[in-house]
């Protein structure tokens, strides 16, 4: 069990599709910063917004803040999500790089809360700019010209 990766299903949000299980070489371990929401009241469809905001919020920064690249190449994919027993919904594109910092840990609430409050908005940036091929393919060039142009806050 030590070995095994992907401890239960997640989900794409932008296919709503399972992703697959990443097939990680032996001996490699990564570590999650996945955040957590509770919406207990949400329709399935409203947590698939949340997601797709915070792919805008936290998922595009993440490209440039997160300088790790092993992890990116096997697991955190765009619109990565699980729901949750507690009526919610687990966020797992990032990485841990955001428990490093008491900032970055308050930029990743403040960043929360901005997805939630505006998510018809950002959907409909996330869709406009191809936010998911750009966190997929790692883009920092063109992460940061979103940032830019969708006037995101940095840490």
């Amino acid at each position: 069990q030590a070995q095994q990766f992907g401890c239960a299903p997640d989900y794409n949000a932008y296919s709503l599709k399972r992703n697959p299980t990443p097939q990680v070489p032996p001996l490699t371990r990564f570590a999650g910063g996945h955040v957590h929401l509770k919406f207990p009241e949400a329709k399935p469809l409203e947590l698939v917004d949340a997601i797709k905001a915070l792919d805008v919020l936290i998922g595009l920064p993440s490209v440039i803040l997160d300088t790790g690249t092993l992890r990116k190449r096997f697991y955190g994919v765009a619109g990565a999500h699980r729901p949750t027993v507690y009526g919610g919904v687990e966020y797992r594109t990032p990485s841990n790089f955001w428990l490093e910092s008491d900032n970055y840990k308050r930029w990743i609430f403040e960043q929360t809360i901005k997805a939630i409050e505006n998510r018809e908005e950002l959907v409909a940036a996330n869709i406009a700019h191809s936010v998911e091929s750009v966190i997929n393919n790692n883009s920092i060039t063109q992460a940061g010209a979103l940032i830019k142009l969708l006037k995101i806050d940095m840490p």
